[in-house]
């Protein structure tokens, strides 16, 4: 019985260490947002933002196309193996 629980709980850390992580991270947010945020220090995160989207829209084709010969050659091997097995 031990054995079973402690299977199921090296099982499910990974989720309970993540959900914890994010509870914990949300309460530091609300907990330390006191005061008006400096304009200079926003704005620079929001264009930083703009940048990223940006650089994502413009890559994001190129690695979706890689990603989808990767896999094509993955999963056509897989197919030949046991077409050729019989």
């Amino acid at each position: 019985m031990f054995k079973n629980v402690m299977n199921r709980a090296k099982r499910f850390a990974p989720a309970v260490i993540g959900s914890s992580a994010f509870v914990v991270g949300s309460a530091a947010k609300v907990a330390l947002c006191e005061g008006v945020a400096d304009t200079a220090v926003t704005g620079a995160f929001t264009g930083m933002g703009d940048n990223i989207v940006a650089t994502m829209g413009s890559v994001a084709p190129y690695a979706i196309g890689v990603m989808a010969c990767i896999l094509g050659f993955k999963y056509g091997k897989k197919i030949f193996k046991v077409i050729a097995n019989g």
